[in-house]
């Protein structure tokens, strides 16, 4: 975009009266206007027609998707995007996996890994988002692992020393710490899905990772509510 500033203003000004509309901004024709002129002027500052299509609230809602120039703006989270396409999505994989990955991947099979993600980062500054308790991951972890059905905790997080103080005590000896796989995002998450089970955050990350595991059979705990301070996603 040009102008990069103003046109992120534009889009964020979409994205929070989509998500959290005043009661003028839930008026349907105010809202058609909004998206008109916002359409506008993303295509001006980005040199393309552009035509914006909204998220309403937090999670599904119905997208009249027209032509390939769509710009979606909002948060997206349930399944219902991703069923349609879950089979094409689930083969997925990176093209060239580093050592580190490789690694897990043959330990997967061995150590029937339960996988738990922490998520910190910008959540500890979000109050309406929120942070699941120590007691979640308590019962959680505790109620998978008496099981035996797992070898191993893999335990993801992108902050391990705060993920370490809200670990079970006594199931320390159990774990495998995992930061970023091969110093990438992606590269994480495909180590996540190699999971035997899931304990969750309230993360689209872990999320993810659960959703795509290569063991469709996978256990999965997550969060209940999803968030803190405000509703869970619609079809989360």
């Amino acid at each position: 975009f040009f102008f990069p500033y103003f046109s992120a203003k534009v889009a964020g000004f979409v994205l929070r009266s989509g998500v959290s509309p005043t009661r003028f901004e839930r008026i349907a024709a105010i809202r058609i206007l909004i998206n008109a002129l916002a359409s506008m002027v993303l295509s001006i500052t980005g040199g393309a027609p552009l035509r914006i299509i909204q998220g309403c609230e937090v999670g599904y809602s119905e997208l009249r998707v027209k032509s390939r120039r769509n710009y979606l703006i909002g948060y997206f989270q349930s399944h219902r995007y991703a069923d349609s396409v879950r089979e094409l999505v689930s083969k997925f994989s990176i093209s060239e996996p580093g050592p580190d990955l490789e690694g897990l991947r043959k330990l997967a099979p061995l150590e029937k890994p339960l996988v738990v993600h922490y998520r910190f980062g910008d959540y500890l500054l979000e109050d309406n988002f929120g942070l699941p308790s120590f007691e979640y991951y308590l019962e959680s972890i505790t109620r998978l692992w008496q099981t035996n059905k797992f070898q191993k905790i893999w335990v993801f997080s992108d902050d391990l020393e705060n993920a370490r103080t809200k670990f079970p005590h006594e199931l320390l000896s159990h774990v495998r710490w995992i930061d970023q796989v091969d110093g990438s995002a992606a590269s994480t998450l495909e180590a996540m899905r190699e999971g035997f089970g899931f304990v969750i955050a309230n993360s689209s990350f872990s999320w993810w990772g659960a959703y795509l595991a290569h063991f469709r059979d996978a256990p999965v705990i997550a969060p209940r509510p999803w968030f803190q301070g405000m509703d869970s996603p619609i079809d989360l």
